[in-house]
C-alpha cells in the first residue's frame, strides 16, 4: 500500500498535462504494480479479524489520494467547484480500476487509455 501512496505523492501537481500525471496513476497501480491491486481484492474476502486493518489502509490511500486533489485544484485555480472536481476524478478512477480488475479479459489497456482521456476531456476545469 506504501507503494500506492508513493505513486500518489509522485504526482507533478504543476504539470501542464494533468491528464497523463492521472493517467500514469491508474496505469502505474494497476499495470506495474497489479499484483497489488489483486491483494487488495483478496483483502476483501479477509476474515473479519483483519477488517479495521484493511479498513485503515484503505483509507491511507484515499486521503493521500484526495490530498493530492486538493493541491492540483488550488495550484490550478479550476472553476470548477472541489467537492465537484474531486468527486468526478475518483469516479473515473475507480471506474477504470473497476474495469480492468474485474472484467480484465474483456477490455484492454488501449481501451482504458482511451475511455480515461475521453472522460477526462469532458470534464471543463477553466
Amino acid at each position: 500500500m506504501g507503494e500506492v501512496i508513493n505513486l500518489i505523492n509522485d504526482i507533478d501537481i504543476q504539470s501542464k498535462d494533468l491528464n497523463e500525471e492521472l493517467l500514469s496513476l491508474i496505469l502505474n497501480c494497476v499495470y506495474d504494480f497489479n499484483y497489488l491491486i489483486k491483494f487488495y481484492i483478496q483483502l476483501s474476502f479477509s476474515p473479519s479479524k483483519f477488517t479495521k486493518v484493511i479498513e485503515t489502509f484503505s483509507n491511507k490511500i484515499s486521503t493521500a489520494f484526495n490530498e493530492k486533489l486538493i493541491e492540483i485544484h488550488v495550484y490550478h485555480s479550476f472553476t470548477l467547484e472541489l467537492d465537484d472536481f474531486i468527486s468526478y476524478i475518483n469516479t473515473i478512477v475507480y471506474a477504470s480500476l473497476y474495469k480492468i480488475v474485474f472484467i480484465q479479459s474483456m477490455i484492454g489497456k488501449e481501451e482504458i487509455i482511451n475511455e480515461f482521456k475521453r472522460a477526462l476531456l469532458n470534464l471543463k476545469l477553466f
